[in-house]
């Protein structure tokens, strides 16, 4: 199963749009990266904003206050469990800010710090701007 197809899974009849919309909306506001091997869906965030405004796909924070990457999608070709995730998810990110930030399903969003995944799961180093 190739990335894209995993992401186009995430979507239910219930979800309130669709994989297209939702890509559309990060190729505006954020960041959609797409190869054979992963597919990821992310946009700078203020952590502190209300999590329905951080879900708001469409919602652009200024420059200034984002100090989070959002992932709001991420899909891997092969399973290679969270650490090898947070690898690749770390190498692709666009330039370096505080926080990482996903939600997993069922479960409210979560913000990491970005020198602590690094810590853990990686062996390089993102430029501190």
């Amino acid at each position: 199963m190739t990335p894209i197809e995993k992401c186009k899974m995430l979507y239910t009849p219930q979800s309130p749009r669709t994989f297209e919309e939702d890509m559309l909306a990060h190729l505006a506001h954020g960041y959609f990266f797409s190869t054979p091997e992963y597919v990821m869906m992310a946009r700078p965030v203020c952590s502190n904003a209300p999590q329905e405004v951080i879900n708001d796909v469409w919602c652009q924070f200024p420059p200034i206050t984002c100090d989070a990457w959002y992932i709001y999608a991420f899909a891997l070709r092969d399973d290679i469990g969270l650490a090898g995730l947070v690898k690749k998810l770390l190498r692709h990110i666009p330039y370096y800010l505080p926080l990482i930030a996903w939600e997993r399903s069922g479960h409210p969003l979560m913000f990491f710090p970005t020198t602590k995944l690094i810590q853990k799961y990686a062996t390089l180093q993102l430029v501190q701007d």
